[in-house]
């Protein structure tokens, strides 16, 4: 398992921070910057090289940007705000270049329409924070983090049960339970099963989750699922 660097997590951080973002567009977090560092490669074999890749909820689109230049072959940003998919294109386009805008498709969907978009590899940075947690948060921000349930696992339980791709990647905060491995089977089945964690990284958690994280500072990973076939 890879432990994603700090100085990986700052820059994925910085290319987020500068990303457009319009209103009720999920800017990215220290979650996405992550997964964003995970998959990225950054000189070393990334895990999404040569693959169609599904960015579910792409927001602003930093995962996106981060396949691209881990070597994806093409990106489907798939989003339900059509305004997340306009600022994801143009963010690519800032970032990476205008040619490489020809390798990104955009897709108008929720999770339940995953399965229709095709692709090789889904990322996703699900919303995951407890329901419990849910009253804490800004009532701006409630809509992009209300979906995870009491454990939350809710919404990638979502992405597993429709999306049909051979693998997914997914972040999940080592909070959400002590030992991550029995939870993560249990979401996953019976579509997929739990490969194990492919990175981590002490990752800040935002003040809402202050009342599990003293601190705000916890083990996140990387999550690898494979879809069962047969």
């Amino acid at each position: 398992m890879k432990v994603v660097p700090t100085s990986a997590l700052a820059h994925w951080r910085r290319v987020g921070d500068a990303l457009e973002a319009p209103d009720g567009v999920h800017r990215p977090s220290s979650f996405s910057a992550f997964l964003a560092a995970a998959i990225a490669g950054d000189g070393e074999p990334s895990e999404v090289a040569g693959y169609t890749v599904v960015d579910a909820g792409c927001g602003a689109g930093l995962m996106t940007i981060a396949a691209l230049r881990g070597g994806a072959a093409r990106v489907v940003a798939q989003d339900r705000d059509p305004s997340a998919l306009r600022a994801t294109r143009n963010n690519v386009r800032s970032v990476l270049g205008r040619d490489v805008v020809d390798r990104v498709d955009a897709a108008e969907s929720d999770w339940t329409e995953l399965g229709e978009l095709g692709g090789d590899l889904v990322v996703v940075n699900p919303p995951q924070r407890p329901s419990r947690l849910i009253a804490a948060t800004p009532s701006s921000e409630r809509h992009l983090h209300d979906t995870a349930g009491p454990d939350g696992t809710d919404a990638l339980r979502i992405v597993l049960e429709h999306a049909d791709a051979d693998i997914v990647l997914s972040t999940m905060s080592r909070v959400l339970s002590p030992d991550l491995a029995p939870l993560a089977a249990a979401v996953g089945m019976p579509r997929y099963s739990y490969d194990g964690a492919i990175a981590a990284a002490q990752v800040e958690h935002s003040a809402p989750w202050s009342t599990l994280v003293p601190g705000r500072i916890a083990r996140v990973y990387v999550q690898r699922w494979s879809m069962v076939h047969g």
